[in-house]
């Protein structure tokens, strides 16, 4: 790995319905704490002069938003499902003030669903207006580098029209990234395979339920894992309980090394902040010689 370091801030950090949920009153979704307000789970990377956002969902406006973003290099895609794809025409904004396509990186299946969901990106003759993607196919599971696209061509709106596509951006400071694409899946059984993503010292795992034995050589010598968790209890078919996600943590700490695990893609049933780190506390203690810390995730948290 690069001994560049990673600088993550947690976009969203709530399930698919989001905390508040719609029509609730449950006293998390009733909760003041700004912690309590959970939009739809993505990440922003930024790492070697390079920044790259880990999904967009339908709060992905929102979050660009609250964060004051102005620029983006990439969209990393973890799977096609709506919370983690929904808010991808926004990227138009960026179209239009940067004036070039966007990149999104994804797994050949996501762009299928992707052609489905937004089948206006991909016509031969567009609708003025519509969002500019470039995609790249993530094919390889063991490394993917992420550039800044050096003279990409300059996207000029013509009134009308909509977007031409005329020269090119002229020299830029080349840099790229490595990535570690880190496969996971989604369903008990070893079904829906989705994508998992390390950034040096940072591991983002979301909507994982099944941690293959072949990918913790991935997480070796990395200081912080996201991982996901919508429920305490019983186990969920498509997501780590609190229990699993416990049980998962401090086997990362055995396995690889990794002393700080962040919950994330939290529903209202995980009760609120305060309730759900207190609870975590007695777990936050030394575990087969190495100090674990095991905390939940909110909104604008950064980890670097």
């Amino acid at each position: 790995m690069t001994e560049t370091r990673a600088r993550l801030t947690f976009l969203g950090t709530g399930t698919s319905q989001g905390v508040p949920m719609i029509a609730c009153d449950c006293p998390v979704c009733m909760s003041t704490d700004p912690r309590d307000k959970r939009s739809r789970a993505a990440a922003m990377v930024d790492m070697g002069g390079i920044r790259t956002v880990i999904d967009a969902g339908p709060d992905f406006r929102h979050q660009m938003l609250r964060e004051k973003v102005r620029h983006i290099d990439a969209i990393l895609l973890t799977h096609n499902h709506k919370d983690h794809t929904g808010g991808l025409d926004d990227l138009r904004a960026f179209n239009y003030f940067e004036h070039k396509d966007s990149h999104i990186y994804c797994e050949p299946y996501v762009l299928e669903s992707l052609k489905g969901e937004y089948p206006y990106c991909f016509s031969e003759n567009k609708y003025p207006g519509v969002p500019e993607w470039r995609i790249h196919l993530i094919e390889n599971e063991d490394h993917l580098r992420i550039d800044t696209h050096y003279n990409d061509p300059i996207l000029v709106w013509e009134p009308g029209h909509g977007y031409v596509h005329q020269g090119n951006c002229g020299p830029v400071e080349e840099k790229h990234i490595d990535v570690t694409p880190i496969r996971v899946y989604h369903n008990r059984g070893g079904r829906y395979p989705i994508l998992g993503y390390r950034f040096a010292q940072i591991v983002y795992l979301t909507d994982v339920v099944e941690f293959p034995d072949s990918q913790w050589h991935k997480l070796e010598g990395a200081e912080y894992i996201t991982i996901n968790c919508v429920k305490i209890g019983s186990p969920h078919y498509s997501h780590f309980c609190l229990e699993e996600a416990i049980d998962f943590a401090k086997k990362a700490c055995d396995k690889a090394g990794i002393q700080h695990c962040y919950l994330t893609h939290l529903s209202h049933a995980m009760g609120k902040y305060t309730d759900l780190a207190e609870r975590l506390s007695s777990e936050n203690r030394s575990y087969e010689g190495r100090p674990l810390s095991i905390l939940p995730a909110y909104d604008g948290l950064v980890l670097e």
